[in-house]
């Protein structure tokens, strides 16, 4: 795949910043693998917030160009969603994107697969529905896959295997040990994003005792009103889930409503429904939720940029990964994170 002097500016011109030093090295990386004979296979891996999507959507525009279609494949819907408004709002003037969930109605998922076997649609982006047998493509050149280490290896390949010959991006918050670059990703190229945007803070890190907790509250309240918004966090959603009377989402949520009844509290987890889900999320983007009392189900997807403190309880229930991506829901815009 090639790209012109005239599709290079207009693609850079797509994005309303200037990219850091690694991410053009990045870029330029990807540009080679992409003009090669052979089919690229790199992991793209960077912290949270250093700009791993922008990458993406790069490399989704110079497969476009040259006459392909691109598929992002998702973990979660929330992550599908998030990147489906994200990338239409900067694209969909140019291209034709769509979106397919195992919620949606299948009279929409059947216009939806028809379109992309006939070569209307540009760039899909889904979950694990991407990978059933009745999804096929026209011309797929590129698969995307976000949060990798989330699948499995057959999962992967049957994407992949939807077009002879296709590229491959594998998109990593995640660090990778040196010692597992070589074993499970030996016949892969790595890029790393070693450089954090210009405007983003560090997150200070603390451990909360029962002994601090009053000061917590007190913190936790001052960034409430100088118009900041929280994520407070639980390893579970009911009390019927729970052992030894553990804390639980139910009783966190009516806790944090007693002690600040003056803002707008409110719960997010896989118990909900679809629509429930979006409504909240919406509702939380906006401004119009102070505070977000939910599961891990948050800990990708989630770009909130005004969101600056997250309160993760119970966090020796959660993998490191999971708290490493949780903390970087956090600090993302010009504030902060704590």
């Amino acid at each position: 795949l090639f790209l012109s002097d005239k599709d290079s500016h207009f693609i850079s011109s797509l994005f309303p910043y200037k990219l850091t030093l690694a991410q053009e090295r990045v870029t330029n990386e990807i540009k080679e693998d992409l003009k090669s004979t052979k089919p690229m296979m790199r992991i793209l891996q960077g912290d949270v917030g250093s700009g791993k999507t922008c990458i993406a959507i790069f490399s989704a525009c110079i497969a476009i160009k040259n006459g392909y279609q691109v598929a992002l494949m998702c973990p979660t819907e929330s992550l599908a969603q998030q990147h489906f408004l994200e990338i239409k709002s900067s694209l969909v003037k140019f291209f034709k994107i769509e979106i397919i969930l195992g919620h949606q109605k299948e009279s929409k998922k059947s216009i939806i697969r028809e379109n992309l076997k006939n070569g209307l649609i540009d760039l899909i982006i889904g979950t694990h529905s991407l990978i059933q047998d009745s999804v096929e493509f026209k011309n797929l050149g590129l698969c995307i896959i976000d949060e990798q280490q989330k699948f499995g290896v057959n999962q992967k390949r049957k994407l992949i295997e939807k077009s002879f010959g296709s590229h491959s991006l594998y998109i990593s918050a995640t660090p990778i040990p040196r010692a597992l670059k070589l074993t499970q990703f030996g016949q892969m190229d790595i890029s790393v994003i070693d450089q954090p945007p210009p405007n983003k803070k560090d997150i200070k890190t603390k451990l909360i005792t029962k002994d601090y907790f009053k000061k917590y509250l007190s913190f936790l309240k001052t960034r409430l009103s100088m118009g900041e918004q929280a994520y407070i966090v639980v390893p579970l959603i009911n009390q019927s889930h729970c052992k030894n009377n553990e804390i639980y989402l139910k009783s966190i949520f009516q806790k944090f409503k007693l002690i600040f009844p003056e803002y707008n509290i409110q719960e997010y987890h896989g118990e909900q429904t679809i629509q429930e889900k979006e409504n909240t999320l919406l509702s939380f983007a906006k401004g119009d939720i102070n505070i977000l009392v939910a599961t891990s189900i948050i800990e990708v997807g989630i770009n909130v940029i005004n969101a600056t403190v997250m309160s993760i309880f119970r966090p020796e229930r959660f993998g490191l990964s999971s708290l490493h991506q949780l903390r970087g829901r956090v600090g993302r815009g010009g504030n902060p994170g704590f």
